[in-house]
């Protein structure tokens, strides 16, 4: 709970929430719930209440604010690479959805719009319009799946 990454918090709320949920007790059965615990569950309460978990979420994401602005921008710059390298007319490019920027509008730019953009390149700068444009879809999945998880799915 005292962690600054947001993972690690998630999984202390997680698991204090599932405890929680086996040791609640209705009021039909306050009588007989084991009263001994509950001088036990102080300090984890108060140490929650103090945790950054009910201080907003800005702390609780602070980490991925420049993950989202570089996936952001690198879709940005796909888009705007369409339009100035590779001549495309820019009724043909697709907008970004406005804000909240999530993962859907990345992702269905690199596994729809791209594929669907590139017969609209001019074929004069099409040779050199190409390498900056596969480069920015290479970084794009990258920054939407971590190398570690399998997104292929």
């Amino acid at each position: 709970m005292k962690s600054d990454f947001a993972p690690l918090k998630l999984l202390a709320s997680i698991t204090i929430e599932n405890w929680a949920e086996v040791y609640r007790a209705t009021s039909d059965q306050l009588e007989t719930a084991n009263l001994r615990q509950l001088p036990a569950m102080q300090p984890l309460t108060n140490q929650l209440r103090n945790s950054a978990l009910y201080a907003g979420t800005k702390s609780s994401h602070a980490e991925l604010d420049s993950l989202v602005a570089g996936t952001r921008k690198d879709a940005e710059g796909l888009l705007a690479t369409f339009a100035s390298l590779g001549e495309v007319t820019i009724e043909k490019i697709p907008q970004l959805p406005p804000e909240p920027f999530t993962i859907e509008g990345p992702s269905r730019l690199v596994n729809h719009d791209y594929q669907t953009l590139l017969p609209f390149l001019a074929r004069v700068t099409k040779k050199t319009a190409l390498p900056s444009l596969e480069d920015f879809v290479r970084k794009i999945p990258g920054k939407i799946c971590p190398p570690f998880i399998d997104c292929e799915r």
